[in-house]
Parts: structure tokens; C-alpha cells; sequence
């Protein structure tokens, strides 16, 4: 491959890889994927909305230099891939649903907020649920302070009413009584 060639392709992969460090990534193993697996692969992660990119380890580690992510070299050995996402929860999710169809897909490692990550902790990611329940369970425990509070206020006022109520009572009974 001449030299050219090299450079446009480091080029693509700092351009692909431009947002890894917000986004995150998980770099997978590819051993024995045929090329028809490939294509569905790939149409899989596509409606996970994550994206996966086979890579030369030695071309996108300059690639890795060039973005300031050198650590992340460690988990480049042998065919591998890297699947990205709009999040790295995301990419997470994606990578481990098809691993489970696709066993000549291993789960090496991955990047998330500045640090790499290995297979249990990819696994972990992948556990948390995703952003629109994490904000309703954020809402919900907001809440719950003030609907308590509320909630015990409501039942004093219904405790100072029932007492008003048969002073009331009380009082009406004086006056018909006297």
C-alpha cells in the first residue's frame, strides 16, 4: 500500500474518530466474519444507531495519536473494528446486543470519558439504561422530597379541619343546649 493511500486513510480514520472522546467507542475483535456477516452487522448497529468501522491497527494507532487518545492503542491486536455511537452507553448497548448474534465478535475493550475501559467494564455501560429513563429517575427523585412535604401538609390541614369541624359541632351544640 503506498504511502498515499496510508495517509488518506489516516486522515479518514481521525476524521470518523473525531468525537471519540465525548462519544467513547468499543473496539471488538473480528475473527472469521464473512462478508455477508459483515454487511448484517453492520445494518444492525445502523438501527442501534451506532456505526462500526474495520480498522489497521497500525494506521489508526497514528490516527489515535493525532486525536490525543495514545492509551487507547493498548487494546488494538489483531483484526479488529471499532463501533461508535452518539454516546458511549450507546455504542455500549449496540456492541454487546450483536456480539450475542455474532459469535466471531469479541468485545475488547472500550473508551468513555477519558478512560479505557476493559470487556467487564464495556459490559457494565451496556447495563445502564438509557438517557430518557436515567432523566425520568432523575426527575422522579427531584419530586419526591416535595411531594412528601405535601403530602404531610395535606394531612395536617385534614387533621385541622376535622378538629374545626367538631369545635364547630361543639359550639352549635352549646348554643342550642343553652
Amino acid at each position: 500500500m503506498s504511502r498515499r493511500i496510508k495517509g488518506l486513510m489516516i486522515r479518514e480514520f481521525a476524521d470518523r474518530f473525531s468525537g471519540l472522546q465525548q462519544n467513547g467507542c468499543v473496539v471488538v475483535g473480528l475473527t472469521g466474519l464473512s462478508a455477508e456477516d459483515s454487511t448484517e452487522l453492520r445494518g444492525l448497529l445502523s438501527e442501534k444507531g451506532a456505526r462500526m468501522m474495520v480498522v489497521r491497527n497500525r494506521l489508526f494507532a497514528i490516527a489515535l495519536d493525532e486525536l490525543g487518545l495514545p492509551e487507547l492503542k493498548q487494546l488494538l491486536d489483531g483484526a479488529m473494528a471499532v463501533i461508535s455511537g452518539q454516546s458511549p452507553v450507546q455504542a455500549a448497548k449496540a456492541a454487546e446486543d450483536v456480539a450475542e448474534n455474532f459469535k466471531c465478535l469479541n468485545v475488547v475493550g472500550g473508551y468513555a470519558e477519558g478512560h479505557i475501559l476493559d470487556r467487564a467494564g464495556v459490559e457494565r455501560l451496556a447495563s445502564l439504561p438509557d438517557r430518557q429513563t436515567l432523566l425520568a429517575q432523575s426527575l422522579s427523585c427531584m419530586c419526591s422530597p416535595a411531594l412528601r412535604f405535601v403530602s404531610c401538609l395535606q394531612g395536617t390541614l385534614q387533621r385541622l379541619a376535622a378538629v374545626l369541624d367538631q369545635l364547630r359541632e361543639s359550639r352549635r351544640g352549646e348554643t342550642s343546649a343553652g
